[in-house]
């Protein structure tokens, strides 16, 4: 019975870090709008609308990186995600 206890507590021990581990790991993904490209649409434009109080540079970034773009050009009709307000 002895054993059994040490077995089941060691077990426990060496489960409850990687359970934390996990959970810490897990984020909730940004809140995210869908937005249809028009005609005219730049990133740097579209950045402007979604945080006109940052760097502009820093926002074309994020959005490049939200929609994983390798590139800024952008195509009329294009749907990208726009963190939502």
């Amino acid at each position: 019975m002895r054993r059994l206890w040490i077995a089941s507590s060691v077990a426990a021990a060496l489960l409850v870090p990687g359970i934390r581990a996990v959970s810490a790991d897990q984020q909730r993904p940004a809140p995210t709008v869908e937005y249809r490209v028009k005609s005219g649409d730049t990133l740097w434009r579209i950045a402007a609308r979604v945080d006109p109080d940052e760097d502009r540079r820093r926002v074309v970034y994020r959005l490049m990186e939200l929609n994983e773009l390798s590139s800024a050009t952008l195509s009329p009709g294009q749907s990208i995600l726009l963190p939502a307000r």
